[in-house]
């Protein structure tokens, strides 16, 4: 009985210390793991930082290195890169010209330097919209021109989620010219990110185009026709009462919209 107790203890004692050696074994893989787990979600954030950042320097525009050279010979790959192109230079184009234009609304002022009122007391203001050399634009054009431009808006901004099948379908073609893969796979990586560009800028494009429209419409509807002995273009300019302005242009106090000038 003393042998086998003695054989039990003796095995006891042989064997604890590779328990003990294997629990010590799997705390430090799992604390290894949980270091690489770790370190994989920090460079993972900063890479995130990094491209948020470069976005941000490039003024929130996705990367799209324009047409090819040569094109690469797989039609379904060609096709869509000439859309995803067509688009971004579209929405490019648009946005570089409408930031251009500047609406300014200032008190109508007669040739003592007063502002021209009413009988019953409320002042005029005049609207006119510029160019960035500080011309007047024609605002008859801008509101005849609007509806098309805002139809082109809109279908612009449905167009682009219906490409991104397009673009599925060029990867696959790819299966069966890798050399194509190789020279145009970065126009399929680029692509996702342009079109969801161009549907975001594309929603705002026509959100702020159909704001003006719709203020410069009713600031047509009320003007006032009298030119008051001035020389004024009624084609580059919109003359209305200040309450007539606030009412068109949803604000409250006019004096704090009016531009100075």
């Amino acid at each position: 009985m003393r042998t086998i107790i003695l054989v039990l203890f003796t095995l006891s004692l042989t064997f604890q210390p590779v328990m003990i050696y294997s629990q010590d074994s799997n705390e430090q893989k799992k604390e290894q793991r949980e270091r690489e787990k770790q370190e994989k979600a920090a460079k993972k954030a900063k890479e995130k930082e990094e491209k948020e950042r470069k976005k941000k320097e490039n003024g929130g525009k996705p990367k799209w290195a324009g047409l090819p050279e040569k094109m690469s010979g797989v039609k379904e790959v060609d096709a869509y890169i000439l859309t995803v192109d067509s688009m971004y230079t579209y929405v490019k184009n648009y946005t570089d010209r409408i930031n251009f234009y500047t609406q300014k609304t200032v008190p109508l002022i007669d040739a003592n330097g007063e502002q021209i009122r009413s009988e019953d007391g409320q002042g005029y203001v005049k609207t006119e919209i510029t160019d960035q050399d500080g011309n007047r634009v024609s605002i008859t054009q801008l509101v005849l021109q609007a509806p098309d431009v805002l139809a082109s808006l809109l279908g612009l901004t449905a167009d682009a989620t219906s490409v991104v099948a397009q673009g599925l379908s060029g990867g696959i073609a790819f299966i069966s010219n890798p050399m194509a893969a190789f020279t145009h796979g970065k126009y399929l990586k680029d692509g996702p990110g342009v079109l969801v560009y161009i549907a975001q800028e594309g929603g705002r494009l026509y959100s702020s185009t159909k704001t003006q429209y719709d203020v410069l419409t009713k600031l047509r509807k009320s003007e006032v026709t009298q030119d008051f002995g001035l020389d004024i273009n009624r084609d580059e300019t919109i003359i209305n009462t200040e309450n007539d302005y606030a009412e068109a242009a949803g604000v409250e106090n006019i004096l704090e919209e009016l531009s100075v000038e």
